[in-house]
C-alpha cells in the first residue's frame, strides 16, 4: 500500500472561516485515496492563502513533512492543480522538489499521466491557472486604479483612518481617537523640539504603540495630506477621505530639522554594515534583523531574530557562510552550453520582435501623415469645413505625437548587445568576489536574484533554503516544463538600465559587472 498526504486550499478568508469549500476538498482528497488505496497519513490544509507564490504556511509545513518522512510518503494529491500554485515557475520548482524527495504529485480533478502528452497537458493546465490568475490580477487592478482616481483609498489604513464604507463604497475617513495623535506627531517633529524617538515614546504613552520604522514610515506618508500615491500617479483625496496634517508641518518634517541644534538622522532601512538583513531568515520564518552591542573594548555586530530567544548570529560568521555559499554555487558541466544557446534564441526572439514593433508604428505613422496631409488639402479646396478639418487634424497630430514617444522609447530599450546576457552567466564564475566588492544596492539585488525566496541561517550555522539556485532553476526551464526562456531575461533586470547605458558609452572590454 502506497503512502500519501493531501494538500488543500481556499485563497478567500471568509470561505476559510466557512469551512464548506475546505471539507469539500478533503473530502475530495480521501475519497481519492481510498479509491487509488492508498494509506493517506496526513492532509495539510492552507486556509485563507493566495496561490502566487510558494511561501505559504501549510505548504511549507508540507514541505518540512516530506523531507523528514524521506522514503516514507509516495504521493501527494491535490485536489487541482491551482490548488497548489498559479504560477508556472512555481509548479514547475514544486515538481522537481518533490521528485527529488522521491514524491509524485497526483491532482484528482485532472488525470495527468506520465506519458509526453501527460506532461505537455500538465504544463498547459499549470499555465491556464497562471493566465487565470493574471487576468483576475489585471481586473482588481483596473477597479482599485478606478477608485483610486475617485478619490478612494481601498487598501488597509494608515494610521489615523479607519476603513469605512461611504454610499456603498470603500474609503477611508479620519479617526475621532487617533488622528488627532498623527497631527500632533507631524507637529512635533516639525517644531525641530522633538526627535522621532520621543514621539514615538509620547505615541505609546497615548496608548498608540509603533515600532520606530512604522513612525519613520508614518511621517514620510503622503496619504496624511490627503494624496492617493499609486499605479504611478497620484490622485487627489474625496470626502470622506480628508487630509489630517497640513501640508507646512508635512514639509517640515522631510526637511529633518533640528533637534537641540543636531540635525536627526534619518532612519536606515538598508545599512551597508548588514547586507543581509531582509535576504536572511531565522529557524522560525521570519527575517532576521541586525544591530550591534558593544563593551568597554569593541563593538560586536550581529544578525537577530526578534521573536526567538537567544537567536544573536555574529555578523562575520554569517556573511562568510553566505561567501561560502556564493563559492559553492558553480555550474554544472554541460549546463551553461544549453543555456546560452537558449539565451541567444531568446535575444534574437526579442530584437526581432522589437524590430517588428518598430515597422508597424513607422508604417502608422507615415499613414496618418498622409492622412493629415490629405485632410489639408481638402480644406483648402472647400470639401471640408474649417472647423471639422482643424479638429480632424488636431486628433491625428496627437496620435501621431503618441506613436512617436512610442517609438522612442521601443528604440530607448531595444536590446543593443548579446554580449551582455552572456556575460550574465560570468557572474556565476566568481559570486563570492562580486558579492564583497558590489555596492549595497547591487548586493541585494544580487542576493534577490540568486535566492528570492530568501535563505534560513541556522542555530549551527549553516545556510539552507526552500528554494533551489539559480542553476538548477533554468535547468527546470530548460527541460521545457516552461516555454519561452523569459525568465532568463532577469539577467537584464540584474544589471539594470544604468548598467545597460554604461556598456553601450563604453568602448572597452571590460564587463559592467565587473566594476561593481
Amino acid at each position: 500500500m502506497e503512502r500519501a498526504v493531501a494538500y488543500v486550499r481556499v485563497s478567500d478568508p471568509r470561505r476559510a472561516e466557512d469551512g464548506n469549500s475546505l471539507a469539500t476538498q478533503e473530502r475530495i482528497a480521501a475519497e481519492y485515496a481510498k479509491s487509488r488505496n492508498y494509506e493517506c497519513r496526513r492532509v495539510f490544509v492552507e486556509r485563507g492563502e493566495s496561490a502566487k507564490t510558494d511561501e505559504r504556511p501549510a505548504l511549507q509545513d508540507m514541505l518540512v513533512y516530506l523531507r523528514k518522512e524521506r522514503g516514507r510518503v509516495d504521493v501527494v494529491n491535490v485536489p487541482k492543480i491551482d490548488r497548489l500554485a498559479r504560477n508556472v515557475h512555481d509548479y514547475a520548482t514544486m515538481k522537481v522538489q518533490l521528485a527529488r524527495l522521491g514524491v509524485r504529485l497526483e491532482s484528482v480533478g485532472e488525470r495527468i499521466e506520465d506519458t509526453p502528452v501527460g506532461r505537455f497537458t500538465e504544463s498547459v493546465l499549470a499555465s491556464v491557472a497562471q493566465f487565470d490568475n493574471k487576468i483576475r490580477a489585471k481586473r482588481c487592478r483596473g477597479g482599485m486604479v478606478q477608485a483610486a482616481r475617485e478619490g478612494r483609498w481601498v487598501w488597509r489604513a494608515p494610521t489615523g483612518y479607519p476603513n469605512v464604507r461611504h454610499e456603498g463604497r470603500g474609503t477611508i475617513e479620519p479617526d475621532p481617537r487617533t488622528a488627532p495623535l498623527v497631527k500632533e506627531a507631524f507637529l512635533r517633529v516639525a517644531s525641530g523640539l522633538h526627535s522621532v524617538k520621543e514621539v514615538r515614546e509620547w505615541l505609546e504613552v497615548k496608548g498608540l504603540p509603533m515600532t520606530l520604522a512604522s513612525v519613520h514610515r508614518l511621517l514620510r506618508n503622503r496619504a496624511y495630506l490627503g494624496v492617493i500615491e499609486s499605479f504611478g500617479q497620484s490622485f487627489p483625496a474625496a470626502p470622506p477621505f480628508v487630509p489630517i496634517v497640513e501640508r507646512s508641518a508635512f514639509l517640515l518634517v522631510q526637511g529633518a530639522p533640528k533637534v537641540n541644534g543636531k540635525p536627526q538622522k534619518p532612519f536606515e532601512r538598508d545599512n551597508p554594515d548588514y547586507p543581509l538583513r531582509g535576504a536572511l531568515r531565522c529557524e522560525c520564518g521570519r527575517f532576521l534583523t541586525a544591530g550591534w552591542s558593544h563593551n568597554a573594548h569593541k563593538r560586536y555586530d550581529y544578525y537577530r531574530c526578534l521573536v526567538c530567544r537567544n537567536v544573536n548570529h555574529r555578523r562575520e560568521a554569517v556573511e562568510a557562510a553566505f561567501e561560502s555559499l556564493l563559492v559553492r554555487l558553480q555550474p554544472r558541466a554541460g549546463t551553461i552550453p544549453r543555456i546560452m544557446s537558449v539565451l541567444r534564441e531568446t535575444w534574437n526572439d526579442t530584437r526581432q520582435e522589437v524590430r517588428e514593433s518598430l515597422q508597424r508604428v513607422a508604417e502608422e505613422i507615415r499613414s496618418l501623415e498622409e492622412l493629415q496631409g490629405a485632410l489639408a488639402i481638402k480644406n483648402a479646396s472647400g470639401i471640408v469645413p474649417d472647423r471639422i478639418a482643424k479638429a480632424q487634424i488636431e486628433e491625428l497630430a496627437a496620435r501621431i505625437a503618441e506613436l512617436e514617444r512610442q517609438q522612442a522609447s521601443l528604440e530607448r530599450d531595444a536590446p543593443s548587445e548579446a554580449g551582455l546576457l552572456e556575460f550574465g552567466l560570468t557572474l556565476l564564475v566568481d559570486l563570492g568576489q562580486k558579492w564583497r566588492r558590489a555596492s549595497l544596492k547591487n548586493r541585494k539585488r544580487l542576493q534577490s536574484f540568486l535566492y528570492p525566496m530568501g535563505l534560513v541561517y541556522t542555530k549551527n550555522g549553516k545556510i539552507r533554503t526552500s528554494d533551489y539556485p539559480l542553476l538548477e532553476r533554468l535547468d527546470t526551464l530548460l527541460e521545457g516544463l516552461v516555454s519561452p526562456m523569459v525568465e532568463t531575461l532577469l539577467f537584464r533586470t540584474f544589471l539594470g538600465s544604468r548598467t545597460r547605458k554604461k556598456h553601450r558609452s563604453t568602448n572597452n572590454s571590460c564587463s559592467p559587472l565587473q566594476k561593481l
